[in-house]
């Protein structure tokens, strides 16, 4: 059997976000969209796609009967069973059979058609798994008629003999091809109602087409290999800040992410004060962040024209730094490396991992990190789930949840590392205690910034062992205080924590008043105030 010729859509389709799916509910008011897209449908990545886009033209599908989900109860189709079975065979997309056997979830539910979806797909699966005699692959359409007189949405399950959605989709009134059928009934008769169901199931039909269409053209696509990258600075910042979309309406290139009253804005501006490392006319990536909800700014990687994404190959390296220029405003802020999309995606589906870090210092101050102290963050974009494997890594995020009201940052020199763990920053000293990297803050003011792995003395659950270790520390180099923060166990039985060293008494953050030796468990978990070195070294245990 050949392969089928099918319609390939030319639109421009913007980007779904799976929040859009989940905020859909079975009312007038949800089912009224302001606007429609013309992407047709919703179809969730599978990994079992490929195998079925391989298989169109050559496999067997059963097809059960069409569920019509109503408020009460759930009715089935024969008329539209047969209106699909006929449709496959005809367009040579697969040998398709009848099966008797119907699936009834009950009810219409009163959720979201993200929830039905993914409920109907359960149901299918174990109707398909409790079978001795499947197909291939098993479709059944699934029609919501919450009011019986017209149709809120249409969903196709399309699973393989194991149970696996291969190709399944939805379709509501936010999709061109849905809200342009008119999917209302004449009349109240059983006519009126049954032209409804058969115009409905060949909307479903033709939007498995086009979905058809684009995976066949997404499969013959030739893959570009990603670039690799290097260890040495990746952005500077001194030139262009690039802005552009994708033929899918991305942006790519610098652009902002914002939630509700939160503003942010960047630029490009000079920012030498006083590293003495950069020389006149250096200029940095400047953030005006007023941040109530969510907010930051993206460098999502493009290609000469900014028209198309273009990832970059970073597996053999080690990790990444930059410098910040802070506002010491106490903000909690987070880096994201976006790593892998799924494949011919049309919308920002990189999978993030996240590091997060404070701006708790006024002026420079250099962040290192190794990648495998990155965590993944799921943002609600429906990524791959495949582990950080930066291979093509599409760009990265900067941002906070929250600011407290304005703060202006600046971030220069983003460099990859080939080994994050013992690069040495260019205004820091080398110091001989576990390979740390200290930095001077001013005078009489110096901080470590340093992920280890434990050797049973550093990186250590008890707080006290950690404490005491790093209160000897901080007298080796000659402190009277310390401050530990950002204490975070990582994978690995590693750990990454921050300190800062203070000669004389600090007066920005208050002093953890040290316990009784008798009660040393008093101790707080997250040391975010200063101790005194000396006084906590003698209750500590030799």
């Amino acid at each position: 059997m050949t392969r089928p010729v099918l319609h390939r859509p030319k639109c421009v389709v913007r980007a779904i976000v799976l929040a859009l799916l989940g905020a859909v509910c079975l009312s007038s008011a949800a089912h009224e969209a302001r606007q429609t897209i013309a992407e047709p449908g919703y179809r969730p990545a599978s990994d079992y796609a490929p195998a079925f886009v391989e298989a169109v033209g050559t496999t067997t599908i059963d097809v059960l009967p069409t569920m019509i989900r109503r408020t009460d109860r759930t009715a089935h189709s024969f008329a539209s069973q047969q209106q699909i079975v006929k449709f496959l065979n005809e367009n040579s997309i697969a040998v398709a059979n009848s099966h008797s056997r119907r699936i009834d979830p009950g009810a219409l539910p009163r959720r979201s058609q993200w929830e039905i979806f993914e409920q109907g797909i359960s149901a299918v699966a174990t109707a398909v798994q409790n079978s001795a005699d499947a197909a291939p692959y098993t479709l059944v359409m699934e029609i919501l008629v919450p009011r019986d007189k017209e149709v809120f949405g249409i969903e196709l399950y399309l699973l393989d003999e194991r149970g696996r959605s291969a190709f399944s989709f939805l379709l509501n009134a936010h999709h061109q091809l849905f809200a342009e059928a008119g999917l209302k009934a004449r009349g109240s008769s059983l006519a009126d109602r049954e032209a409804m169901i058969e115009k409905a199931t060949r909307t479903g039909l033709l939007a498995l087409e086009a979905q058809l269409g684009q995976a066949i053209e997404c499969a013959q696509r030739p893959q570009v290999p990603a670039p690799t990258a290097g260890p040495g600075v990746l952005h500077d910042f001194d030139g262009a800040l690039v802005v552009g979309t994708d033929e899918w309406g991305t942006p790519i290139g610098y652009s902002t992410f914002n939630g509700p009253d939160s503003t942010v804005r960047f630029s490009s501006a000079e920012a030498n004060f006083s590293r003495p490392d950069t020389g006149e006319g250096n200029r940095a990536l400047q953030l005006d962040l007023n941040v109530t909800s969510w907010g930051g700014v993206i460098n999502r990687f493009a290609d000469e024209t900014v028209t198309r994404w273009l990832p970059q190959d970073w597996h053999s390296l080690d990790g990444f730094s930059f410098w910040l220029f802070g506002a010491n405003s106490g903000t909690e802020m987070f880096f994201d490396v976006f790593d892998n999309r799924h494949l011919c995606s049309k919308t920002d589906d990189a999978e993030r991992f996240r590091y997060r870090f404070w701006d708790d210092v006024a002026g420079w101050r250099l962040i290192k990190v190794r990648f495998e102290d990155l965590t993944r963050r799921d943002v609600g974009n429906n990524p791959p789930d495949d582990g950080l494997g930066l291979g093509e890594v599409h760009g990265w995020g900067l941002g906070t949840m929250d600011t407290g009201g304005p703060v202006k940052l600046y971030v220069d020199d983003f460099r990859l590392l080939d080994d994050a763990s013992v690069t040495v920053p260019p205004t820091a000293t080398r110091i001989e205690h576990r390979l740390f990297a200290e930095t001077r803050l001013g005078e009489g003011v110096s901080r470590i910034e340093t992920s280890t792995r434990d050797d049973g003395r550093l990186a250590v659950e008890q707080v006290l062992d950690l404490s005491c270790e790093c209160a000897r520390l901080a007298l080796d180099r000659e402190f009277a205080y310390f401050r530990m923060d950002e204490r975070e166990l990582l994978s690995n039985e590693r750990a990454r924590f921050r300190l800062t060293f203070y000669r004389s008494r600090p007066t920005d953050v208050p002093v953890q008043e040290i316990p009784d030796p008798q009660d040393v468990s008093e101790l707080p978990v997250n040391v975010s105030a200063a101790m005194p070195a000396e006084p906590l070294s003698r209750i500590c245990p030799p």
